[in-house]
């Protein structure tokens, strides 16, 4: 079944926002132990077709919902995500809930404690619905799984759900979540939420504590939020953090956006192009000027975050590497032995490189508040399909940094950067629209995307306008 089939089969619960199911909640319209068993007998119909859980322990779901019923019986204030279903990547560690990290190292781990980030989540008695599938380890772009199977996208099972948090993007754009937590190392949240037409938030570095988590690249690693809207993702963000803030207004006006043309339309797909271009004059009709920028810096930014990467997950990885290599799949496997080969001297020009990117970046984002891109270039290949056409070059399709060439500079900078949903191509897949700025200031990402979210003419994670958009 496609997405735009299951479409004939509206579910309004499913596909609420976060902010319309807190207030159903909070009104006692609903329970979250309702709430839940919703997602849970979704999960059970459609997590088949689209495998975008590894492991979903529904007696652990329900026990979170009654005690979520339990506080939103007893307070007249609560968070609003009490009561709320959220699937974590499955590199997040869950005391009692088993956390793989997709991969056979560590098939049965249970951890005993929650990371900083999962206490924060519990404390607004948030429901975690479950563990979501992803690359293996986070070390790759695709969600194409050898020891749990691929991700399936939701609006094309035939097609990738991108990586590496494809479950947390396919869970919500699927319904079978009402949020999702990932992280993003080169785009890892952004990704796959551009490619499943959801919005994908990471915040700037160290606002979400990484403590305690399956790292990919320590320096490079962030926390972020997969959510059908702006606001959701603020909502997860700030609860995750540890802090809650008055919800800003949304106006724009005056706001200066630097469009890297050259940078940012270099081998997109002509479709995604088109759409990306509307999205930026939606941005000026709303009062914001756009100034052409060039930042022939940003051309370094994916081969020296892969080195980066490199580097940092073999260190991580010695614990297993090479005794266990074996069982580690066969591109992670290639990775970690192609990691392996290089030096010290290779981390540190990296960080050369990285220095010349951050100073181009600043310098830039002195004269622009924000800049905008394409989030993905291309849509999502097939799952199994080895290469793409990228720029007139038949590339890698994940490990090449096709993918994640827009996105990886942001986790360079650590700046906060967003992609939303900016409508369909003729394909009938979802583009993204990112939107990125100096670290610190996340506001002004979340007031811009918010802004494009509320003027959009169509978005694809209304599913009333997927499926028509679909249907034509």
């Amino acid at each position: 079944m496609t997405f735009a089939t299951s479409m004939s089969r509206p579910d309004e619960v499913a596909h609420c926002s976060v902010r319309e199911l807190s207030q159903r909640l909070a009104a006692r319209d609903l329970s979250a132990v309702e709430l839940t068993r919703h997602y849970l007998r979704r999960i059970d119909e459609y997590n088949p077709e689209f495998n975008a859980f590894i492991t979903v322990d529904p007696e652990y779901a329900l026990a979170q919902a009654r005690e979520a019923d339990r506080v939103l019986a007893a307070k007249d204030e609560h968070h609003p995500l009490t009561g709320i279903p959220v699937a974590l990547k499955d590199s997040i560690p869950t005391a009692g809930l088993r956390t793989t990290a997709g991969s056979r190292i560590l098939g049965d781990w249970v951890p005993p404690t929650d990371p900083p980030v999962v206490r924060r989540l519990r404390s607004c008695c948030a429901v975690v619905i479950g563990k979501a599938n992803l690359h293996e380890f986070a070390y790759g772009g695709t969600s194409e799984n050898e020891h749990f199977g691929p991700v399936r996208n939701p609006w094309d099972p035939r097609r990738v759900a991108g990586g590496s948090s494809g479950g947390s993007a396919a869970a919500v754009a699927a319904g079978l979540a009402a949020a999702a937590v990932g992280t993003d190392a080169a785009g890892s949240v952004r990704l796959p939420a551009c490619q499943c037409g959801i919005v994908g938030f990471k915040p700037s570095y160290g606002r979400i504590q990484t403590a305690g988590l399956i790292p990919l690249g320590w320096s490079l690693d962030h926390v972020g939020a997969l959510t059908r809207t702006v606001w959701d993702a603020e909502l997860l963000v700030d609860a995750m953090s540890g802090r809650r803030r008055p919800r800003p207004d949304h106006r724009v006006d005056g706001v200066r956006i630097g469009l890297p043309s050259r940078f940012a339309f270099e081998g997109v797909d002509p479709g995604i192009a088109k759409l990306v271009r509307n999205a930026v004059a939606t941005l000026t009709s709303l009062g914001v000027t756009i100034e052409e920028v060039d930042v022939p810096e940003l051309d370094l930014s994916a081969a020296t975050v892969y080195t980066i990467i490199a580097v940092e997950a073999t260190a991580y990885h010695s614990r297993w590497w090479p005794e266990r290599s074996e069982d580690y799949g066969a591109d992670v496997r290639r990775k970690l032995a192609a990691a392996a080969r290089l030096s010290a001297d290779d981390y540190v020009q990296a960080h050369r490189a990285r220095t010349q990117i951050l100073e181009a970046l600043a310098a830039a984002l002195e004269e622009v508040d924000a800049i905008v891109t394409p989030t993905a270039p291309l849509t999502p290949q097939l799952v199994g399909q080895q290469e793409v056409d990228f720029a007139g070059r038949r590339l890698p399709a994940t490990g090449g940094g096709v993918f994640s060439r827009l996105t990886a500079p942001f986790n360079l900078s650590g700046g906060p950067a967003i992609s939303v949903p900016c409508g369909l191509t003729a394909e009938g897949m979802p583009a993204g629209l990112q939107i990125a700025s100096a670290p610190g200031r996340d506001e002004l990402v979340l007031r811009l995307a918010a802004a494009y979210e509320n003027h959009a003419p169509s978005q694809p994670s209304d599913r009333r306008r997927a499926t028509e958009a679909t249907d034509e």
